[in-house]
């Protein structure tokens, strides 16, 4: 997620969930994010529209930050 206000809520509701948040920066290769996203074998990814595709081929939900503005 890009810096924003709305990346902080996500972290804070992550934590408060109870679960552990993996941050991956976008810049990162192709490479370095597949085992990062492996290893930690996440069941979720909140993410931007902008990003989403990055996280094809993998078995997880993603939450699209964006869809999130009126809930």
């Amino acid at each position: 997620l890009p810096r924003t206000a709305e990346a902080v809520v996500a972290i804070l509701a992550v934590v408060k969930a109870g679960a552990t948040y993996v941050p991956i920066d976008p810049s990162v290769p192709a490479a370095r994010r597949d085992f990062v996203l492996s290893d930690a074998a996440p069941f979720a990814a909140i993410t931007t529209t902008e990003l989403a595709d990055r996280l094809a081929g993998h078995d997880l939900l993603v939450v699209d930050i964006s869809d999130l503005g009126g809930a």
